[in-house]
Order: structure tokens, then sequence, then C-alpha cells
């Protein structure tokens, strides 16, 4: 079958649960057509007999495993790719978007403009600007890698998907800004997306306005107890950090539920590694 049939194939008829994904029997087979083009893959099988159920409205910490292997699995949840045999399925209007770890943007453009091609009103782009540490006048173009992942990161909160897995987003990003990305994606995702984070930058003053702490982040813990609007995240290749309780985390250990099959793994390009 081409790539194009594989496309076409309609998803297997199971109907989804209410507040989880749940991956039942994924077998993913890489062919010649899939092998360029889709960033790192590998042929994945999943070992376990029951199904992996993620509970949506949490931080699914995706851990174990090769970078190809869970891509590949986030590339699968995602519905980029389909899986060869068995089925992968999450309640009707959920949208969900994948951000890899190589960040591209309009590169002539300012911080600010580029937040408000997504959506942001002027306020919103340049305290979130300033929440990043950046400049809300810097050109993309001029951003070092750090401030460019943070940028990249942003600007996927602000178009607001319901599930949005991300690639080591906080890897390339210096060390003193690492912790308030994370309480910034924290944030978007127990407050039940960007409408909070619109309200809370859109009440920050300007001449005041920085990085999101902990204190924030705590607070909005204790006094979120609806849990019915929160968004799903799913993180792959971090740790967890110590400042999430435990019952917002659940880990999906990639060596726990899936092995290779036996076919090796493919780089960017679709070489064999």
């Amino acid at each position: 079958k081409s790539f194009l049939d594989e496309l076409r194939r309609p998803p297997p008829s199971v109907e989804p649960e209410a507040d989880h994904i749940v991956i039942q029997g994924v077998v993913f087979d890489i062919t010649k057509d899939y092998k360029n083009g889709l960033g790192p893959v590998s042929a994945v099988r999943q070992t376990s007999a029951n199904p992996i159920r993620l509970p949506l409205g949490k931080i699914i910490f995706v851990v174990g495993g090769s970078d190809a292997r869970r891509f590949t699995v986030l590339k699968l949840i995602q519905g980029a790719i389909r899986p060869t045999r068995g089925s992968i399925t999450m309640p009707h209007g959920e949208r969900s978007l994948l951000l890899p770890d190589e960040h591209t943007s309009l590169p002539n453009i300012s911080v600010k403009e580029n937040f408000m091609l997504n959506g942001a009103s002027e306020q919103v782009a340049v305290n979130l600007s300033k929440a990043l540490d950046i400049d809300p006048d810097t050109t993309f173009i001029r951003l070092t890698p750090g401030h460019a992942a943070a940028q990249s990161l942003a600007r996927h909160l602000i178009r607001d998907p319901t599930i949005l897995a991300l690639v080591r987003p906080i890897s390339t990003i210096s060390p003193h800004l690492r912790p308030h990305v994370l309480n910034l994606i924290t944030l978007w995702q127990l407050g039940g997306g960007m409408w909070s984070l619109t309200k809370l930058l859109s009440m920050r003053n300007n001449d005041e306005i920085g990085p999101f702490t902990d204190e924030l982040v705590a607070d909005l813990v204790q006094r979120h107890d609806g849990g019915q609007c929160r968004r799903t995240l799913i993180i792959s290749g971090e740790e967890v950090p110590d400042f999430l309780p435990p019952d917002r985390v659940h880990v999906l250990d990639i060596d726990e539920h899936f092995t290779g099959a036996g076919v090796d793994e493919m780089d960017v390009m679709g070489v064999a590694r």
C-alpha cells in the first residue's frame, strides 16, 4: 500500500472513552513510503495486553525508550500517522498539536507581531514576551536558540489545542528561564487553556510583568477544583518537576508498554541507524 492509501484508510470503529486516550493493540511498521519527512520514527509494537489509558486533563510525561520511539508514539497519538494494526481513540472534539524540538517562525517580524498573528491581543503579546524574558520587538532571527524555543512554545499555546504534545520543551532553554517556561505551560494546562493565560496577562501591569513563579502555579493548583476544563499536556524527554503534585501527573513508560518490533529506527532523512 502507498502512503496515500494509508492516509485514506478509515480509522477503526472503536467507541472512544469520555476521559481517556486509549491505545489498544497498536503496531506501527515502517514501509518505504514512511521513510521520509516524518521526523525520527521507529517501528513500534504494543507489548501490554491491556489497553493503555492516558487520562485527559493531566500532564503526561513520556519516558523510557529512544527519542525515535517516543516521537513515534506521540505522532500516533496526535494522528499524524496511523497504526498498521490496533487503535488509538480519544473523545470527540479533542484537538491535538505536536510541537517537535526544531523551532521555526517567520524570521523578520517581531516576537510581539508573531504572537498577534496567532491570535493574541497586543497587550497579551507584549506581556507574554516579557514573561519569557524576551524583548517584544526582537525579531525571531535575532533570538538565541533558547529564546526561540520558548517563543515557539508560547505561539503554540496561543493556538490553544485541547491536547498539546511537546518534545523536550525546555532542554534548549537557558537554565534560569526553564522553571518559568515550565510554569507557563503548567498554568496553561491547569487553567483550562489560553483564555486563563489571556486573563492573567491582561490583568498584569506592563511595567511589572515578569516570569511566572512557582508561587503563582501553586496558588492556581490550590484554587483549581473543577478539572473539566483542564488541557492535556504530553511532554517527552523531560523529567517530572518536583513542584507538580502527583495527582496532576501521569507517566507513560515506553519501555514498559512498547518494543521496537525488531526494525531499525530511522533518522529524519529516513536512513537506518
